[in-house]
C-alpha cells in the first residue's frame, strides 16, 4: 500500500508529464492564462483519490489527441505525396522531343488512313497523349543542350492498328506518302518502323549516341511491348532479339511489366496504365460516393474473355488464370464470372467488393485500372509482373494480390478478408485514383504527371525498389 507522499508524488509527475506533452505539442500554453484547455477543470478542493483519477484520465485524454495528431500528420504526408505536391522533382526534368517525320506519328491519325477503329480513342492511346502532352508541358524544353531527357514519339501501336486493318500494307496519307510498312508480315513492318525511327535521330541528331539511348524515352503501348508478339513464338525471334539490341538502354514507358520477359527491365522501363476513355467511368472518380463495401452485393467480380477469341485455345492465354476461374467459381454465389459484354457492366463494377484483374493476352490488363477508376477494390492475380506506377503507389494498401498456384483456393483466401479490411483498401483507393487518369491538360497527380514523377526519379537517380511481395 502506498504512503501519501508516494502518490502525491506520483499526481505530480503524471501531471508535470501532462504539462510538458502539451507545451510540446502547442495543445495548451501554461505560461498564457488566457488560454483554457477544454475538459481540465480546476483541481482545487478534490480530494487525493479525485485528483489522483483526474491526472489519470487527462494522460489518457493527452495519448488520444497524441495519436491523432500523428494520424493526422501522416495523412497529410501521405496526401502530398500521392498528390505530387513536391516542387523539387518538378524543376530537375528537362524533356527534348524530337520532331519526327509525320510518318511516325500524326499521319497515322490522318482521316484519310483507314483504320478499323480510332487510334486516339483506344485503350492505347498513352502514346498519342503523353506526345501532345509533353507539346505544351512545362518540363519540355526547346534546346536540347539544356535537356536531361529526350522524348522519341513514334506510334507504333497505331501503326500496327492502322497496318492490321486495312487491305494493303502500302499506306498512304493523303499526300501519297507511302508509310513505313515494307516487311511481309505485321511484325516485320513493326520492327522496320522502330529501327526506322532510331536511325533517322542517330543520323540527324547526336545525342542518341552520345549516351547510347540511356537518355531517351519510347512508349510502347502494345499487348507485349517492344516485343510486339506473345513471347511464346520464335516466328520473329531474330527480330525482336535485333530490337531489344538497339533499345537496351533507352527508357520504354509501357503496359507490360512481366518481369520474366525480355522486352522489360524494372531497373530502366516505366509501367504506365492504359488508357481509360469512358466518360462514365471516369465520372466515378474512384467511388468517392460508391457504396461501402458492406452493401455491395458481389463478393468477386469479373467480365471479359475466359479463352482465345471465340473459344478457341491458345497455348498460355491468362496461363490459363481464367478458365480456372470460370471452371472453380462460376457457380458460386460469392463469385460473378462472366463472359462477354453488358450493359451494365459499370453498375456491375460498382454494386462487388472486389473485382478480378487476371492475366489476358499478355499480364496487364485494362482491369486493374478500371477498378481502381469505380471505387472496387483490385484483386490481381499474377505472378513476376510490375503493376503500374509501383515506384508511387503501394498496392498491398488498396489491392489484394494472390499468386497464380493459388487461384484454385482463391474462394478461402478472399472470403476470409473482412469488409472492414477491405473498406481501408478503398479509402486508399480513393486517394490514388488521379493516377490512372490521363487529363487533357495534365492535371497535378493524374498519370502524365505520375509518369513525369517518375522519369524526374530516374534523372535524380533515386529509383525506389520494386518487389514482388505483396501478396497474400
Amino acid at each position: 500500500m502506498r504512503s501519501s507522499s508516494e502518490k502525491l508524488l506520483v499526481i505530480a509527475v503524471i501531471l508535470a508529464l501532462g504539462v510538458f506533452v502539451l507545451y510540446r505539442h502547442g495543445y495548451a500554453n501554461f505560461a498564457n492564462k488566457n488560454v483554457v484547455m477544454a475538459g481540465w477543470p480546476s483541481a482545487g478542493g478534490r480530494t487525493l483519490a479525485e485528483r489522483l483519477k483526474l491526472a489519470e484520465d487527462t494522460v489518457e485524454q493527452l495519448e488520444r489527441v497524441e495519436k491523432q495528431r500523428k494520424r493526422l500528420a501522416k495523412v497529410q504526408v501521405d496526401s502530398e505525396s500521392l498528390l505530387g505536391t513536391d516542387q523539387g522533382w518538378r524543376s530537375d526534368l528537362k524533356i527534348f522531343v524530337y520532331d519526327l517525320p509525320s510518318d511516325f506519328n500524326t499521319n497515322l491519325l490522318d482521316p484519310a488512313v483507314p483504320r478499323y477503329y480510332s487510334c486516339r480513342d483506344s485503350m492505347y492511346a498513352a502514346e498519342i497523349m503523353i506526345h501532345e502532352q509533353l507539346l505544351t508541358s512545362p518540363f519540355r524544353t526547346l534546346d536540347p543542350k539544356e535537356a536531361n531527357l529526350f522524348f522519341v514519339p513514334i506510334y507504333t501501336s497505331c501503326f500496327r492498328a492502322v497496318r492490321v486493318h486495312v487491305n494493303s500494307r502500302k499506306l498512304k496519307d493523303r499526300d501519297g506518302t507511302v508509310l513505313r510498312g515494307r516487311g511481309t508480315t505485321v511484325e516485320e513492318d513493326m520492327f522496320h518502323f522502330v529501327y526506322s525511327a532510331l536511325d533517322y535521330i542517330s543520323q540527324e541528331f547526336p545525342y542518341w549516341n552520345q549516351q547510347q539511348g540511356r537518355d531517351h524515352i519510347l512508349t510502347f503501348a502494345h499487348d507485349f511491348g517492344a516485343c510486339f508478339t506473345y513471347h511464346q513464338e520464335e516466328t520473329y525471334k531474330i527480330e525482336r532479339l535485333q530490337i531489344q539490341q538497339a533499345l537496351h538502354n533507352a527508357i520504354l514507358l509501357q503496359y507490360l511489366g512481366d518481369l520474366k520477359s525480355t522486352c522489360f527491365h524494372s531497373h530502366k522501363d516505366i509501367v504506365i496504365p492504359p488508357v481509360v476513355t469512358n466518360k462514365h467511368l471516369l465520372a466515378l472518380k474512384g467511388g468517392e460516393k460508391s457504396k461501402p463495401i458492406a452493401d455491395r452485393k458481389t463478393g468477386v467480380y469479373f467480365r471479359g474473355k475466359i479463352q482465345f477469341d471465340g473459344g478457341a485455345t491458345r497455348p498460355g492465354y491468362s496461363r490459363g488464370v481464367r478458365a480456372q476461374l470460370n471452371s472453380a467459381y462460376h457457380s458460386d454465389p460469392f463469385f460473378s464470372i462472366n463472359e462477354g459484354h453488358s450493359p451494365s457492366y459499370i453498375d456491375e463494377l460498382t454494386d462487388s467488393k472486389m473485382c478480378l484483374a487476371p492475366p489476358g493476352y499478355a499480364l496487364w490488363t485494362p482491369r486493374l485500372t478500371e477498378a481502381i477508376l469505380v471505387g472496387c477494390i483490385p484483386l490481381v492475380i499474377g505472378d513476376d509482373v510490375e503493376l503500374p506506377f509501383e515506384g508511387l503507389v503501394d498496392y498491398r494498401s488498396l489491392a489484394v494480390r494472390v499468386h497464380e498456384k493459388d487461384t484454385g483456393s482463391l474462394a478461402n483466401i478472399v472470403k476470409g478478408i473482412s469488409d472492414d479490411a477491405l473498406e481501408k483498401k478503398r479509402s486508399n483507393v480513393r486517394h490514388v485514383w488521379q493516377r490512372y487518369r490521363y487529363n487533357n491538360p495534365s492535371q497535378r497527380g493524374d498519370a502524365f504527371d505520375s509518369i513525369m514523377q517518375l522519369l524526374a526519379q530516374k534523372v535524380r537517380g533515386r529509383d525506389r525498389p520494386v518487389g514482388n511481395d505483396a501478396f497474400i
